[in-house]
């Protein structure tokens, strides 16, 4: 599926950090070059917390992931959120200085 990001077309490719939790990735749809990482890597949850979480969410804990949304990444949960790709769940990881937003992937991207 080809998505909008500011001036891209973009290809969704799902990824995964290296403690297993999902990343997304956006690449040209023209020529698979890079666009953006749309997620970011909070780590501080065990994984009974994170399984919890995605219990309390109502979605497996594949589905969530934290969205990029500052920096050179402003306008990419608005982006993923009005596409389909992901719903926000509302709940917001403060990191010190920015809060991350908390998503769930939609079950076609998994």
């Amino acid at each position: 599926m080809t998505i909008r990001f500011r001036q891209w077309n973009c290809e969704i490719r799902r990824m995964y950090y290296g403690n297993n939790r999902t990343a997304i990735r956006l690449v040209d749809a023209n020529d698979g070059s890079p666009t953006a990482t749309a997620s970011v890597n909070i780590t501080g949850h065990s994984k009974s917390e994170w399984k919890t979480l995605a219990e309390f969410c109502g979605c497996t804990p594949d589905q969530l992931v934290f969205i990029k949304d500052y920096s050179e990444n402003e306008g990419m949960l608005d982006a993923l959120v009005s596409q389909g790709i992901v719903k926000d769940t509302g709940h917001r990881h403060h990191t010190g200085h920015v809060e991350v937003p908390l998503c769930i992937l939609d079950e076609k991207y998994l």
